[in-house]
């Protein structure tokens, strides 16, 4: 019984064998058994894939090396090779040369620690982060000018270093000192970009400024600051600073301006080391008396006041505070007519400070109970700062630290570090103010000495977001909103400060990536969070608005995922297939789905090893084994296109990148390879298919180089000499650059016939004079319009190909004018063909396999059971020169198409349906076997095979 078998496309990829019994799968429909070396196209077609050009060889070739994408603007990118303590770059696949060596800058990172290296790039700047080095930025300051320099967190402006306060009180105001109160101010400094130091020491002088005329002037001329757009001034108001002004000037006027403490310094402190940070400041004995002169209320006043009434006795009221006492006041008041007979009613006027009593830090006044017809009274109470005073100095230069006594009846029990500040080594902590207090002994502060450093880096929010510390696994820190490295804060918190966060978690997985889509992803080895805002996912994170939950109970292993469209694909850490983690509106939450069901032989015991993705023309992933091999993956979700093939060569694959170039997505790889017995490690680019139908344009061989000998510039030749200008006539060629090295190349010219036809006549040089000068024969007489003129429609043909030394001693495929020349074994850097061609690639050569499913009918059992013989196949291809087919790839039959080309030319691309006869053989699955080994261009879009049906 015969019957035909159509495999419609192949856009299912590569399946794995515990799928043949799915034949109800839809994948099982348009799957193949084997496709390895071809493209699966979305369209369905196969097509062998392109080869790969050589870039050059890493900087160490006995050392792993990475590679990772720097795109700097639409038309410009970088592929950054890391290797061992050095970065180089290519670009269009050349090397990036500088006074004739590869241009290349120093890096800390050691080769077992480069594909940890987490990385995240904004404009020309590229942060690279690992839990073992200091937090990194590489930027881009010219084509031939990159750094790469430690990131800072500090204030990226130094303050003012010396400020000072000169008081006025007229002479005109009858006041007594003893009400005078200090008045502390400090002061910050400004960038043109808006960017605001830390703040200034403190300045004091005491004043009364409620007195009319009375003023403070605060001055920094003596300590303007280089770079200073301009300064912002803060007084002191309850323990904290408020925002009073600022000026483009170095000096303000203080007379009684109410400090704004919704605005308040920032806090520089850097979240991931305590080198050189105070972290804590021992007290040996607490003395006595501390605070007793301080917090004394000097001055109550009256805002404003409530109605009081009816016909009642005249108000009262108390100062009350959690820790003053001792302040009493008077409460001043009059009597006011109320609406009604006979009704009376109070209202306030002021009140008069009886004693100012001590220990006061939030004084207010609290009226009596009586009853108020209207209105509402509001006071301001003014009391001299309870805080002890601290002065610290380092030998080291240390500067910027915070420090809070703690006192309790008049002891000094404790110092809290506010602000650790940075680079102090010996410090020495004495009390400058004690508020009447003596007798506290001040031990050695304790210094930081460690550093904790982030594993993972992201953009989200206008924020840049770190994560994964080794002391700190599960803690994520974001800038300042708007900023790249501003880690600062302030109090009260403000909506854009930084945010140090951890997830609430049990076990202990550190946050190996931070990914941004609509949220802030966050992956452990274990699940996937998000993390969001509190106020809903359309608003955004804040310090006092976060929220986090577990969104999958798949995690992550090491490798760094990818973001294709709206979805993140990364490798799970057990199993280590490759995962789709995408928001399902039917489920209204996110899903997890395994990329590789149906595909997991080409991830069961490998680990991944990186991983890049293309969008254009074709979107895939690219994924780099264990096993030595890359895997792509063609993937359109929305068109449910998820197919997978396997790809290998001379050699195994260790690294993959991809950058925008003239538009489209390039695969940069990084290949290990033996050559001339040696281990060598190539960085190489992934030729992109072309869709010309001109067969010398195929590039199918792996590490290769083209030598393409026609003329594309303003070079000429001219031809001289001849007497009858034909075969048998010596022609004198004359070049305008450096041309002719040795004999049996050729000057190819292609001219228009009187008919309209192209001819082409080749002329073989025969004796070199110079570079410039030979002497060669034609193989058709030269027509006059080409003799005696300098033309430039010429080519050149080399007989001897160069530039193969990095593949000495290997074999090489070669592709001469469209047709494929015998192997050869690369000498000295170079083969030789068998005659002249103008177009020529040469490299490693690979094979290509297509293995179609088993045999599934619509008869008893789906042919369940039956043998097989395909003794016929009809192959629909398009653009292919050739393949082998047949039942196993130890029984295969070349079909090569030829319709009319001229002799001595090679065949021509054809597309359709060809009929391709093949040897019969009897099998239980009636599977076909197809194999490309030349250097030539296949693409099939499907097949029908002619089955005899067995028993």
């Amino acid at each position: 019984m015969g019957s035909k078998q159509y495999f419609r496309s192949f856009g299912g990829g590569e399946v794995d064998t515990t799928m043949y019994g799915r034949i109800d799968d839809v994948v099982f429909q348009v799957g193949a058994a084997k496709v390895r070396n071809f493209i699966v196209s979305p369209q369905g077609p196969v097509h062998n894939r392109q080869g790969t050009r050589i870039v050059g060889a890493v900087k160490h070739s006995s050392k792993r090396t990475r590679i990772i994408p720097f795109q700097f603007s639409e038309s410009q990118s970088m592929i950054i090779e890391m290797g061992h303590e050095f970065m180089r770059f290519h670009t269009l696949g050349q090397t990036l040369m500088y006074d004739g060596a590869p241009y290349e800058i120093q890096s800390p990172y050691q080769e077992e620690d480069l594909f940890d290296i987490g990385y995240e790039q904004s404009a020309d700047v590229m942060t690279l982060t690992h839990t073992g080095y200091q937090t990194r930025e590489l930027r881009r300051l010219g084509a031939t000018a990159w750094e790469l320099r430690e990131a800072g967190y500090g204030a990226p402006i130094d303050p003012p270093s010396s400020v000072t306060v000169t008081s006025y009180m007229p002479s005109s105001a009858s006041v007594n000192t003893d009400i005078y109160v200090d008045c502390n101010y400090i002061v910050t400094a400004v960038n043109k970009d808006k960017q605001e130091s830390a703040a200034s020491s403190i300045a004091t002088a005491s004043n009364q400024l409620y007195i009319t005329g009375a003023r403070n002037t605060i001055d920094w001329s003596a300590a303007a600051v280089t770079g200073a757009d301009r300064y912002r001034v803060y007084k002191e108001s309850g323990g904290l600073y408020g925002y009073i002004g600022e000026t483009c000037g170095t000096d303000l006027i203080d007379d009684n301006i109410a400090p704004d403490m919704g605005r308040t310094p920032p806090i520089y402190d850097s979240p991931f080391s305590d080198v050189g940070k105070i972290l804590s400041v021992p007290v040996t004995s607490g003395g006595s008396g501390y605070g007793a002169n301080g917090g004394v209320v000097t001055d109550v006043r009256l805002v404003s006041s409530a109605t009081y009434g009816i016909n009642v006795s005249r108000p009262t009221g108390e100062i009350v505070d959690p820790t003053g006492l001792g302040a009493t006041i008077t409460v001043n008041s009059y009597g006011v007519d109320l609406p009604g007979d006979n009704t009376d009613g109070w209202k306030i006027s002021g009140a008069t400070l009886n004693n100012g009593g001590s220990g006061y830090t939030n004084p207010s006044v609290l009226m009596d109970d009586t009853p108020i017809v209207s209105g509402k009274t509001e006071w301001e109470v003014e009391f001299t700062p309870n805080d002890i005073v601290f002065e610290i100095t380092d030998p080291g230069g240390g500067s910027g630290a915070e420090l809070e006594a703690v006192v309790s009846a008049g002891v000094l029990t404790g110092i809290i570090v506010r602000n650790g500040g940075k680079g102090y080594v010996t410090p020495t902590v004495t009390i400058t103010n004690g508020r009447g207090g003596s007798g506290a002994v001040i031990g050695s502060p304790v210094v930081g000495s460690t550093t904790d450093y982030p594993g993972t880096v992201a953009y989200h929010d206008q924020r840049k977001c770190f994560a994964g510390s080794t002391a700190k696994p599960q803690h994520y820190w974001m800038t300042r909103s708007g900023t790249e490295s501003d880690m600062s804060y302030t109090i009260p918190e403000q909506d854009d400060n930084r945010v140090e966060n951890k997830l609430a978690s049990r076990s202990v997985n550190r946050i190996r990536h931070l990914m941004s889509m609509n949220q802030l992803l966050a992956l452990t080895n274990s699940m996937v969070w998000e993390i969001s805002s509190a106020d809903g996912i359309d608003n955004p994170i804040t310090p006092t608005s976060l929220k986090t939950r577990i969104r999958s109970g798949v995690g992550s292993a090491k490798v760094k995922p990818l973001i294709s469209g709206e979805r993140l694909i990364y490798c799970a850490e057990k199993g280590k297939h490759l995962f789709e983690f995408v928001y399902e509106l039917q489920v209204n939450g996110y899903v997890a789905g395994d990329l590789s069901i149906r595909a997991p032989h080409l991830f069961d015991g490998y680990d991944v090893i990186d991983m890049a993705a293309v969008e254009s023309p074709v979107p895939m992933v690219w994924v780099v084994s264990s096993s030595g091999k890359l895997l792509s993956l063609t993937y359109i979700p929305e068109q449910k296109i998820s197919a997978w093939a396997q790809h290998d060569t001379d050699g195994v694959f260790e690294s993959v990148a991809v950058v925008t170039e003239n538009s489209e997505d390039v695969l940069y790889l990084i290949t290990q390879r033996y050559v001339n017995g040696s281990q060598v490690r190539y960085i190489e680019r992934l030729e992109m298919r072309s869709r010309t139908k001109d067969v010398k344009q195929s590039y199918h061989v792996d590490c290769g180089i083209t030598y393409d000998g026609r003329n594309f510039s303003n070079d000429t030749v001219t031809l001289t000499g001849g007497i009858d200008w034909d075969e048998d006539d010596d022609i004198n060629i004359e070049a305008s650059a450096d041309l002719f090295a040795d004999v049996d190349d050729t000057v190819v010219l292609q001219y228009e016939e009187d008919d309209g036809d192209a001819r082409v006549i080749t002329i073989t040089v025969h004796s070199v004079t110079d570079s410039r000068h030979a002497i060669g024969r034609p193989d058709f007489t030269i027509p006059e319009g080409l003799r005696g003129i300098a033309l430039t429609d010429y080519a050149f043909g080399k007989l001897v190909i160069n530039g193969l030394d990095h593949l000495e001693g290997k074999t090489v495929s070669i592709l001469a004018d469209g047709g494929e020349m015998p192997q050869q074994v690369v000498s000295s850097g170079s083969v030789t063909l068998q005659h002249a061609a103008v177009v020529v690639s040469a490299g490693l050569p690979f094979i290509s396999d297509l293995v179609t499913l088993p045999v599934a009918m619509q008869i008893e059992g789906y042919g369940k059971g039956r043998t097989y013989n395909v003794n016929k196949l009809y192959a629909l291809i398009d653009q292919t020169s050739g393949l082998f087919a047949g039942p196993a790839f130890d029984k295969l039959t070349e079909y090569r198409p030829r319709n009319n080309e001229p002799y001595g030319t090679p065949p021509l691309l054809r597309s359709g349906q060809s009929e391709v006869n093949i040897r019969g053989a009897w099998t239980t699955e009636g599977q076909v076997y197809i194999r490309q080994t030349s250097p030539l261009p296949v693409s099939i879009l499907g097949l029908t095979m002619d089955v005899t049906i067995g028993g």
